[in-house]
């Protein structure tokens, strides 16, 4: 539901990114259905703020509040491998040009995850959810100034893995945008 609150016709829920955890601006005054916008938009940190929205709190205007919305694409999606001789090989890899590379596999890859500036405005991480455990760097924060992916093979055995991918700005404690990826491989021998 709308905020209802507009500027120049347009909501602030599409001016605003919306809050999802850790630390919360300060309380604004402002309140939709009883509660203070602090509770529905995530604070601004770094790099490029929403335009001016005429909306004041001592003085300032909730553009140096909270952090501007951004459309940033993580799709998710599955790779499916299938070797019948040697060894299947399935990674999703993060380029630091924006898009994400399916490798192995049969997909609908084109997507990019780098809404603007530089990669090295942005974090990642990578958190295994479920099967066998895929090569790469997990559970931490990543910057994006270099390509980082994860990896899972095989040299017979059927495996499978699921991954979340979670993106943020560099340094800040909201994540912009989150989604699952899955890989299967199989190499059935010669």
């Amino acid at each position: 539901m709308p905020s209802g609150l507009t500027t120049g016709g347009i909501d602030l829920d599409d001016i605003f990114l919306p809050y999802t955890s850790g630390p919360k601006a300060s309380q604004t005054g402002y309140q939709v259905s009883g509660s203070d916008l602090a509770n529905r938009y995530a604070p601004y940190t770094s790099g490029e703020k929403a335009s001016v929205t005429g909306y004041q709190v001592a003085g300032n205007d909730l553009a140096n509040i909270f952090a501007k919305y951004v459309e940033v694409g993580l799709k998710g999606g599955t790779i499916r491998v299938i070797r019948f001789m040697g060894r299947a090989l399935g990674s999703w890899i993060f380029k630091t040009n924006g898009e994400v590379e399916a490798l192995g596999g049969l997909v609908n890859p084109h997507e990019i995850w780098l809404p603007s500036g530089s990669a090295s405005d942005y974090d990642i991480r990578f958190t295994h959810l479920s099967g066998n455990t895929p090569s790469g760097v997990f559970n931490s924060w990543m910057n994006l100034s270099r390509t980082r992916r994860f990896t899972l093979s095989t040299n017979g055995s059927h495996k499978t893995c699921s991954v979340r991918v979670e993106i943020r700005k560099a340094g800040a404690n909201t994540v912009l945008v989150f989604n699952d990826y899955h890989i299967h491989v199989e190499a059935a021998p010669a």
